[in-house]
């Protein structure tokens, strides 16, 4: 009886380990089923998507065999994805040399009737897009000529300014293919827009006011307007950018005298790509600086030496210290004298040079020591001759200026004796 009962466990053991097994296969079959329907619905999705595409390419293909006189007809959709494969498979390595550009010597050799030469077109394409609305073309065309403008403002407060003395100009142009007497059927119907936008007064035209382009360019309609004949101050908001500069250049002669104190100062971010601009301020001089500075540079006030520390040639001024005399760099050249002392961490260094100034000039209070100061003067206008000799001595315009400040300054303190007039005979 024990020996049938174990017989009858065993049984059954094996049974239900058989109907186990049997539910395990049958769930990784079932998902097996799940997975591949799932993998192959993607599948199909993804063929579509392709079959979609490549019914747009073969319709492309299609269209640009039109375009093409003498071509043979683009193979069916089946056998095009293999033309393109073996094509691309056994074409060489393409650059961009050799790509025609923008497609204009295919254009040449097309019918001027094809779809590849009116597409090429400007003027039939405009037509086409608009579908022939003047009104919309118009439209389109005014909004690309105003987008032409120069994208300047010019400050009014400037250029009504007394020194201003110039008037700015404007030079437009247009061109489309065959300018104003093209033979192209569709650029003939924008010549009447055009001239509306270049004469919109009515006024006369001119075979130059519609210029031609060629048969290269006819893919092209083209609105060009230039601006000149004004300075650069006059445009709008340089007044900002130049104080700007003058505070980023107080900065960094704060720091320089810094480190020449020997106190660890860092500079500040250059805003030069290199060491000596290509020109100096663009806005002019302040007057009554300019006058300082010529009468500091002939009274010897402001002088030219090098600075042993750096090994440079500076413009520098002396002022007397607690512990002695102390000299102080200015500009590394004359032209950029009158612009640093513009600058407001600078105004100590004007107020000083002025004060020295004025202490020379009121000095001479005896006839022979302005008679001194007056031939100091005139030799110093004799050094300057020479110097500007190239530019043209005495006639240059350095030269005049220089010698009608210091005139005004012989004038002001009566350096110069005054002759008593002749007596009668």
């Amino acid at each position: 009886f024990l020996q049938r009962m174990y017989d009858n466990r065993n049984q059954i053991i094996q049974q239900a380990l058989e109907g186990i097994e049997g539910s395990f296969n049958a769930i990784i079959q079932a998902k097996a089923h799940f997975l591949a329907k799932e993998v192959m619905d993607k599948l199909e999705e993804w063929l579509q998507g392709m079959e979609a595409r490549l019914a747009k390419l073969n319709q492309r293909l299609l269209n640009l065999r039109d375009g093409f006189s003498g071509r043979k007809p683009v193979p069916p959709m089946r056998s095009c994805v293999y033309w393109i494969w073996r094509n691309l498979r056994m074409s060489k390595k393409v650059t961009a040399g050799d790509y025609p550009r923008n497609g204009t010597p295919h254009c040449a050799k097309s019918p001027q009737e094809s779809r590849l030469v009116r597409d090429l077109t400007a003027c039939d394409r405009l037509l086409q897009f608009y579908r022939n609305d003047e009104a919309e073309i118009l439209n389109a065309l005014r909004i690309a000529d105003q987008k032409s403008k120069p994208l300047l403002l010019l400050s009014q407060a400037v250029m009504s300014g007394r020194d201003a003395g110039f008037t700015p100009s404007l030079n437009t142009n247009t061109a489309t293919v065959g300018g104003e007497n093209t033979a192209d059927l569709a650029a003939r119907k924008l010549i009447p827009l055009l001239k509306n936008l270049v004469k919109p007064n009515g006024q006369s035209m001119t075979s130059d006011d519609i210029k031609p382009l060629g048969d290269r360019e006819r893919h092209r309609i083209v609105f060009v307007q230039e601006m000149g004949g004004f300075s650069l101050r006059c445009i709008e908001g340089m007044a900002e950018l130049r104080q700007s500069y003058q505070d980023w250049r107080g900065q960094m002669i704060t720091a320089k005298r810094a480190r020449l104190r020997g106190e660890n100062r860092d500079l500040p971010i250059p805003v030069h790509l290199q060491k000596d601009p290509p020109f100096w301020d663009v806005f002019p001089e302040n007057p009554q600086i300019l006058k300082l500075v010529v009468t500091a540079r002939a009274l010897h006030v402001l002088k030219q030496a090098e600075n042993r520390a750096t090994r440079e040639i500076t413009i520098r001024y002396t002022r007397h210290t607690a512990v002695g005399p102390e000299d102080v760099d200015i500009a590394a050249n004359w032209e950029e004298v009158t612009p640093v002392l513009e600058v407001l961490a600078c105004r100590p260094d004007l107020e000083e040079i002025q004060r020295q100034v004025t202490v020379i000039l009121k000095a001479a209070a005896t006839p022979e020591q302005k008679q001194a100061l007056y031939a100091h003067l005139l030799n110093y206008l004799k050094r300057r001759e020479e110097e500007l000799h190239k530019a043209g001595g005495r006639d240059s315009l350095e030269y005049k200026r220089e010698a009608a400040i210091l005139q005004e300054v012989i004038q002001a303190y009566q350096l110069l004796k005054k002759h008593p007039p002749l007596a009668p005979r």
